[in-house]
């Protein structure tokens, strides 16, 4: 140790406060901060000790600081034990293990000031609140909120309850009562995650002093926009699900036993820390990887020996943010065989015009055992339109939504019956009773007004209700937000040509290029993300768009004025759906749901798939603009080999803030995805087979891909499209010859019209993993795919040649006529039919 630091420590035991830094790197100011806001708060002399990790880089800068504050400090090398040798180290009565990743505030230090005085206190917990990276504002997403009242909460070590206790970071520890205990970290700790361990070690060593919960202090932590601390796991996968609930646990369990027993907090805190990591992977495939099967398995095995410990009815009632129905009933059924003691059935839709509700209820298996009848004034009815959504843990079913239709009039009233009992009805959270009139279950729909509102909310709210009566039967029909030429384009034309309807908006941004061409053809447009937009879309009576993402419905901030929006959404589609992408689509409340196959139909509206979706929803009319290729197939000569690659999720960084654009990656030129490519268009043999045929050759990439589009380098004779500019992706595939795709739904587009497809599935294996946004679904590429599937670029320019000088096989021919039995050129007719039966 430097002689400086021997100087810096005088009379130690005068010490008041400990704090132990966890950063390995000292940032400079931040360092300087901390110790200003210890130092403004407890305001007495010799009050505050800093042990740190010891580095050369930052060593003289601490040390300086220090030097000018009058702050004792000791370095410490960093290794596994450094928790412990800060422990001895540290002098006083308090101590609190913390770092600089977090914000401190005055009224932290200065709360525990007051605290600090009562010695039968054996730790202070401050509340976490977490903020976003961009502009500092909350996240409401701590999912131990509730045991932080506005007030002091002091519970007793012994009846903790549902207070549980994570990690003793952050917390302000007695530090007598910490060495008179001889307790200390897991030397051979390999976890460099939060480890509640210690902490409630302590807690039953001491269990007639008291634990005091701060709900009027708090650290905040800093985090992406995205972060949610129940879902959140840590980079060293492994090490974090598996290897931890393979020790730490179970040890917790031992040690905190009283009589035999397990303190309830203790059964809590299990529930917990098993939920987090199972959260982890529900539903996330591209999470599945990271186990193998075989660490799978013995992640399922760990969870269920942890879970015999936790009786029935705190799984039952232990509530906290995110551990809602679904997971109780999971829970009950993985780990206890026992179904839940109150079941609850969902309000999930209504249709008042035509006097019908949609009603779900959970069960742990897709053949569930629980009898749920419908009982309307009294007598059975039957359910219809039943339809199961299933949620996976790896290659098991961890819970089944249950979801059906029943028919209800004014004045009745309804009730669910179990075997064993009645049954609660709820809408969200709030419960409606065990019976419930169809009124009180259609206001349950409505959402409430936003409070607080400031005087420019006020406004506008008041203009837009004001407005209804001029927008309340218009329909507002929207493609992309930066561009047309999709579904929704071609059915506003029909409607518009044929007089349909007098009352039709197209919403597209004024910056786009298609605004001019769609002005000038008489589009009555609105300009998206506008006030005029906001208006027509709270007041209209059907949003119709081929796309379903966030911002379609909230194009700019509508909490103000959400519950006011009355319109029904019909969702054109943009593509045909190949794949189960109904974890995003089960999300969104959807009155029309058009598909273009039978196969496609019978996917989404069956019991095949995954999909919440029945016929009462979906429908087979066929696409908008399929009806304009097939109007013109025959009439333009296709003269070009089109190459047209898909996107993937993982080769963009997710936007800085939801329903923004995505973000590029630095390194894009190095991903397979970009090297592959750029090989079979840099490749001599296609410009031979271009000049050969005489047919042009074009490159278009994927709308969320444009941002790379100009780090393609490529021959001159290859036309580079920018798919956001002056681009229509119909006359395009009009004027293919032959398209060159991966796994894009484009394909069913020059299917359509009978133009030939190649598939270049160079990554079908990471593409089929989960990684991208969704997963294999009935459309199976060798058995159903319209062209020859190639692995290699060399595959590809043999498939491109043998086509050219021989033709395409009969076999594409006969799946293209099975997807399109009927190719009569009616689709948008037949939406136009399906939106206005929503209104008999």
């Amino acid at each position: 140790m430097p002689n400086i630091i021997k100087d810096l420590l005088p009379s130690l035991d005068k010490l008041y406060l400990s704090v132990i830094l966890l950063d390995e790197i000292i940032i400079r100011e931040d360092f300087k901060k901390l110790c200003l806001r210890i130092l403004k708060t407890l305001d007495e002399p010799n009050t505050l000790q800093v042990i740190c990790l010891s580095s050369d880089d930052h060593n003289e800068a601490v040390i300086s600081i220090c030097h000018k504050l009058d702050i004792k400090l000791i370095l410490i090398n960093g290794n596994d034990n450094f928790k412990n040798k800060a422990l001895t180290k540290s002098k006083g009565k308090w101590v609190i293990y913390t770092n600089l990743h977090v914000s401190h505030s005055l009224q932290l230090f200065a709360e525990f000031k007051k605290l600090s005085t009562n010695t039968n206190t054996l730790c202070i917990v401050p509340k976490t609140i977490y903020r976003r990276d961009l502009d500092g504002s909350p996240l409401d997403k701590n999912p131990l909120a509730y045991m932080f009242k506005k007030s002091n909460t002091v519970k007793s070590a012994r009846l903790l309850s549902d207070h549980i206790l994570l990690t003793e970071e952050h917390c302000f520890l007695n530090l007598a009562l910490v060495k008179k205990s001889k307790l200390n970290f897991d030397k051979g700790s390999k976890y460099n995650f939060n480890d509640p361990q210690l902490i409630n070690e302590l807690v039953s060593y001491y269990s007639n002093y008291n634990i005091v919960f701060c709900g009027n202090i708090s650290v905040a932590h800093i985090v992406a926009q995205s972060y949610n601390p129940v879902i959140e796991g840590h980079e060293d996968t492994v090490n974090w699900a598996l290897e931890y609930l393979k020790d730490i646990p179970i040890k917790i369990i031992n040690t905190s036993r009283v009589r035999g027993r397990i303190p309830v907090h203790i059964q809590c805190l299990m529930i917990y820390e098993v939920f987090r990591r199972i959260n982890f992977f529900i539903d996330r495939r591209d999470r599945f990887s990271l186990l193998n099967s075989t660490e799978q398995d013995e992640f399922i095995e760990s969870c269920k020996k942890i879970m015999e410990h936790v009786d029935e009815k705190y799984i039952n009632t232990f509530i906290f943010k995110g551990f809602v129905e679904e997971h109780k009933v999971a829970f009950l059924n993985l780990f206890k065989n026992a179904q839940r003691n109150k079941t609850s059935v969902y309000v999930s839709d209504i249709s008042s015009r035509h006097g019908k509700a949609q009603f779900f209820y959970m069960s742990g298996e897709l053949e569930d055992t629980l009898s749920v009848n419908s009982i309307v004034n009294g007598k059975s009815v039957k359910k219809y339109a039943i339809s199961y959504t299933r949620k996976f843990l790896f290659d098991k079913i961890y819970c089944v939504k249950n979801l059906f239709w029943i028919d209800l009039k004014d004045h009745d009233y309804v009730s669910f019956v179990r075997s064993d009992g009645d049954t609660n009805i709820k809408n969200g959270g709030k419960s409606l009773g065990q019976i419930s009139s169809w009124l009180d279950i259609r206001n349950s729909q409505i959402r409430p007004a936003q409070s607080s509102l400031n005087k420019k909310e006020e406004l506008f709210r008041s203009k837009i209700m004001s407005s209804f009566s001029s927008w309340c039967n218009s329909w507002l029909i929207v493609d992309r937000p930066d561009k047309a030429d999709d579904n929704a384009e071609h059915f506003y034309r029909y409607i518009k040509e044929n007089g349909l309807h007098n009352e039709i908006y197209f919403a597209l941004s004024k910056k786009a290029s298609d605004w001019k061409r769609l002005e000038s053809e008489g589009f009555n447009l609105i300009d998206y993300g506008s006030e005029k937009h906001l208006i027509a879309l709270t007041n209209c009576r059907f949003l119709i768009s081929s796309q379903a993402g966030h911002g379609l419905f909230n194009p700019q901030p509508t909490k103000s004025f959400a519950d006011l929006s009355k319109y029904r959404f019909i969702f054109l589609q943009h593509g045909i759906i190949m794949t189960d992408i109904s974890k995003w689509l089960n999300n969104v409340r959807i009155k029309k749901f058009i598909t273009s196959t039978p196969d496609e139909f019978n996917f989404i509206s069956g019991k095949e798939g995954n999909y919440k979706f029945t016929d009462n929803e979906v429908c087979l009319t066929g696409m908008p603009r399929h009806d304009f290729l097939l109007k013109n197939c025959n009439v333009v000569k296709p003269d070009t080999i089109l190459i047209m690659p898909t996107w993937r999720r993982y080769l963009t960084a997710e936007p800085k803030e939801i329903g923004g654009p995505r973000e590029p990656l630095k390194d894009f030129l190095e991903t397979d995805y970009a090297k592959h490519w750029i090989t079979l268009l840099k490749d001599k043999k296609l410009k031979e087979l271009s000049l050969n045929s005489g047919l042009k050759v074009k490159f278009a990439m994927h709308p969320n891909l444009s941002m790379y589009v100009n780090e393609f380098i490529i021959p001159d004779y290859i036309e580079v499209i920018d798919v956001t500019e002056n681009f229509s992706y119909s006359k395009q595939i009009l004027e293919t010859a032959v398209l060159l795709t991966d796994y894009s739904s484009v394909a069913f587009d020059a299917a359509v019209i009978d133009r030939p497809v190649i598939y270049f599935q160079f990554d079908k294996e990471e593409f089929s993993s989960g990684k991208h946004t969704s997963i294999e679904g009935y459309f199976d590429f060798e058995d159903n795919g319209f062209g020859p599937i190639c692995y290699e670029n060399n595959q590809v320019l043999v498939s491109l040649e043998g086509y050219l000088t021989t033709g395409e096989s009969k076999i594409y021919q006969e799946r293209r006529d099975k997807t399109y039995p009927q190719r009569n050129g009616n689709s948008c007719q037949n939406v136009y039919n399906e939106i206005v039966s929503l209104d008999l």
